[in-house]
Order: C-alpha cells, then sequence, then structure tokens
C-alpha cells in the first residue's frame, strides 16, 4: 500500500503529536507496517504513565489526535495503551522487535 508519505514521514508526525500529550512516556511501532511487510494499519505500543482514572482520557487523546494523520494516510492506528509496569512485563508477542517512534525527553527515537 502507498500512503503518499514515508516511513520516517510518518514516525516524525507521530513523535510530534506524542509531545503535545502529558504523560506520554513512549511511544513504540510493530508489526508488518513496520516490518515494511504487507499491512493494512499502523500498530503502536503507547506507554502511559499516570493515575488510573486518568488512562481512558488519555488514550482517548490519543485517538484523537492521530485521527488527522490516519485520515490523510488511509491508514488506521491500532494503539495498545500500556502502563509502564505492564510495559515491563512485556505482554507482547514482539516486545524485542519494537521500534522507539517516541521516548520522552529524547530529541527522537528513530528516522533521521
Amino acid at each position: 500500500m502507498n500512503t503518499g508519505i514515508t516511513k520516517s514521514q510518518i514516525e516524525a508526525q507521530l513523535r510530534d503529536l506524542m509531545r503535545g500529550i502529558k504523560n506520554i512516556d513512549a511511544l513504540y511501532g510493530f508489526g508488518s507496517f513496520f516490518r515494511a511487510s504487507e499491512y493494512n494499519d499502523i500498530d503502536l505500543v503507547v506507554v502511559i504513565s499516570c493515575c488510573r482514572h486518568e488512562q481512558l482520557r488519555i488514550y482517548e487523546e490519543i485517538i484523537q489526535a492521530c485521527g488527522p494523520l490516519s485520515q490523510r494516510i488511509g491508514l488506521r492506528f491500532d494503539i495498545t495503551p500500556l502502563t509502564p509496569s505492564e510495559f515491563a512485563e512485556e505482554p507482547l508477542r514482539e516486545m524485542k522487535s519494537l521500534i522507539p517512534i517516541y521516548l520522552k525527553g529524547a530529541s527522537h527515537a528513530s528516522g533521521a
């Protein structure tokens, strides 16, 4: 699938979006899009560091922030939210192959 935008550009735009949302510790990509295989969505893991009652609100904020980019590229983002402790437990099959996109405090996590 040709989105008309490069993987690096998508990562850069996602990084910018995450910087604008409080309590996001990290954003990682995984799955077929990041393996350069045939894909129909973009799989992301977001690490949310906040109290329990705020997690849903922040997740909804992430979904809303990604909406315009999703429409522009014609792909759905499949976002898996995890707390830092859940992330540390490595619950996903692809944990060892996660692509760092945004790490809080870093100038950029991947790409040029």
